[in-house]
């Protein structure tokens, strides 16, 4: 985007840049966009008198009745900022509302590398794009603090906040003087069967790993709360998030006729783990597995629940909307040691299982809402 891209006159409140408005049973990614000069690059960004060039990048996405809506960003440069921003309302949309809950989602990702990094010239990338639901969400907050406020990785392992003004920063930044990410803020449904009323873009959420087991009798994936939230998403969506770690078994994989008995069976050894890469792909070395072959996957394992599980209101159900992502899987207890079964408690409008053919699930108690 130059100087004179668009001019957004008078008191329009509705004049996206990019894309008007996005439907229902839509997968959209949008990558590699940026402004050629804003504040953070060495020749800035002139208006030229005009306050803004559009209210937002991407307008109304989805309704009141939206189902399997998928947003997926990534490599995103524009400058957010209060003062320098070229947009009015938020930067990348007007508003995102459905009512599939976690059947529908919208990701933007970013690492500090894509931050902080330097490129081959030596200079500090800045390749991101800030905004307010980074440190001010009103989504994804645990005991009131934003769970988006680090930049993309494994939180346990990554301690450096997000900040546009210090590398490896230990303290929170507030981005509370920069646009949000969407101009009509969250604002979720609280009864069942009621339409989701706005929802935000999930930004560097923790995306639990599945690498306990590798979905097979021998080796089941082991599930806790996130784990099976996750699955449960990505099989809805099918949409998982730039490095989400699988472990996969190639012997019994969902793309063969048959099965070799000795090959599949697993304690550990004949798996690998592969990693998602954004192109439809996970890949483990040379080698490559389809998105569509892993959700198919995951929608036949084995998984095992060793302890008790809670689940939040978001939680989306197993199994998606087409025959090839129906949930076929086992999903088995562990007896504990007191001779108890572990128990699920679902605090979400979807069931467990939300399209099932031929799925079993054993020695798991699951309370009567």
């Amino acid at each position: 985007m130059n100087d004179t891209s668009l001019s957004l006159n008078g008191e329009n409140s509705y004049a996206p840049l990019l894309i008007n408005k996005i439907g229902n049973m839509t997968e959209i990614t949008i990558q590699n966009v940026s402004q050629k000069k804003h504040s953070r690059t060495t020749e800035q960004y002139y208006k030229g008198g005009q306050n803004y060039a559009a209210t937002s990048l991407i307008g109304n996405v989805g309704s009141e009745k939206g189902q399997n809506i998928s947003l997926t960003f990534s490599n995103i440069k524009l400058d957010a900022s209060d003062v320098n921003s070229i947009f009015k309302n938020a930067t990348l949309l007007e508003s995102f509302q459905h009512s599939d809950g976690a059947g529908s989602s919208a990701i933007y990702n970013y690492k500090w590398e894509e931050d902080w990094g330097t490129d081959s010239a030596g200079n500090i990338k800045h390749n991101v794009t800030y905004g307010k639901e980074v440190s001010d969400t009103k989504k994804n907050r645990v005991d009131d603090v934003s769970r988006q406020n680090k930049y993309h990785g494994d939180w346990s392992r990554d301690d450096r906040y997000t900040s546009p003004v210090k590398n490896n920063a230990t303290e929170k930044y507030s981005f509370a003087e920069y646009k949000p990410y969407v101009a009509i803020s969250y604002n979720k449904a609280i009864s069942y069967n009621k339409a989701q009323d706005y929802d935000e873009i999930d930004v560097n959420l923790e995306r639990p790993y599945l690498d306990k087991g590798c979905g097979t009798y021998s080796d089941p994936y082991i599930l806790d709360a996130s784990t099976l939230a996750e699955v449960a998403r990505v099989i809805n969506t099918a949409a998982p998030t730039n490095g989400w770690e699988v472990n996969y078994n190639a012997n019994v994989s969902a793309d063969k006729s048959t099965v070799n008995a000795n090959s599949a069976f697993c304690k550990g050894t004949n798996h690998k783990t592969y990693t998602y890469g954004g192109t439809g792909n996970f890949v483990s070395g040379n080698e490559t597995v389809s998105k569509d072959n892993m959700i198919k996957y995951l929608c036949e394992a084995y998984y095992k629940i060793n302890d008790d599980i809670v689940l939040g209101s978001s939680f989306a159900g197993l199994g998606g909307t087409s025959n090839s992502y129906v949930f076929r899987g086992v999903i088995v207890g562990q007896k504990k040691s007191d001779g108890t079964y572990p128990t699920i408690t679902n605090n979400s409008a979807s069931p467990l299982i939300r399209f099932s053919s031929g799925s079993v699930v054993k020695d798991i108690n699951i309370p009567k809402k």
